[in-house]
């Protein structure tokens, strides 16, 4: 079973290299890029395009000449990639597909139970099991991960009506069975990355969304994505140099 790929990046043209390698071993061959701030390395990426066509990838470029940030890249970059496929795999650039990753994948019947069930991600995961399985939560990992067409339009409409204030955030603290760390993590995440900033970040949105309509993910039990921004490695970051300091602390 194989599934159209969509990879958003801006400043990592090698880890795009790298996952494209990764899906061209494991035969993903339909792919799609939406790139921010294109004109800062256009030299750069013309690697990335040589490697897609000499090894006949059937692929799409979104490029974008002035920088329009993460929010705007991602959100626009999905709705985008949804205008063509009717499903399909997000990486962002640092996320590099393990070999677990498309063995999952390959094993349809593990696939298609949930598939049509709001989203579902293929990503990493806090504490790794002996047992794979896949659980249902309501703390995303934007690292990899499965959508569908029907879902993000209902959330697409839910982000160009809906700009978070705090007072909306913290009523998430009166939403039952829901643990207090959750909620916790996700208001932490919220001030830390969007109050301070006088905006809404997409995964905020995404988190508060979540909740409302009571739909938790399916993440997996072990990890399938080799994170270099916040992940197994940690030789780089994607956007700070370190871990907020919030972060260390509620771990």
């Amino acid at each position: 079973m194989t599934l159209p790929v969509l990879i958003i990046t801006y400043n990592r043209f090698e880890l795009v290299l790298t996952i494209l390698e990764a899906l061209n071993k494991n035969h993903y061959k339909k792919v799609y890029i939406a790139i921010d701030h294109y004109p800062r390395d256009a030299a750069g990426f013309n690697k990335i395009e040589a490697y897609l066509e000499a090894n006949q990838f059937d692929f799409q470029l979104k490029k974008s000449v002035e920088n329009i940030g993460c929010e705007r890249n991602v959100i626009t970059g999905i709705k985008w990639f949804f205008e063509h496929e009717e499903r399909g795999i997000i990486l962002e650039d640092d996320c590099i597909p393990t070999v677990g990753f498309f063995s999952f994948l390959e094993h349809s019947k593990n696939v298609e139970g949930v598939l049509d069930k709001n989203i579902s991600f293929f990503s990493n995961c806090i504490q790794h099991n002996k047992r794979f399985y896949l659980y249902q939560s309501y703390i995303p990992f934007f690292w990899g991960w499965y959508t569908n067409r029907n879902y993000f339009k209902q959330f697409y409409e839910f982000v160009v009506t809906s700009r978070l204030e705090l007072r909306d955030v913290l009523k998430l603290l009166t939403v039952k069975d829901v643990s207090f760390r959750i909620k916790l993590i996700v208001l932490i995440n919220y001030v830390s990355f969007s109050y301070e900033r006088h905006g809404t970040s997409w995964d905020s949105l995404l988190h508060y969304y979540q909740f409302i309509t009571k739909k938790p993910f399916f993440v997996p039990s072990q990890s399938m994505i080799d994170n270099r921004g916040f992940g197994n490695l940690n030789v780089a970051y994607t956007h700070t140099n370190k871990l907020p300091d919030w972060y260390n602390d509620l771990i």
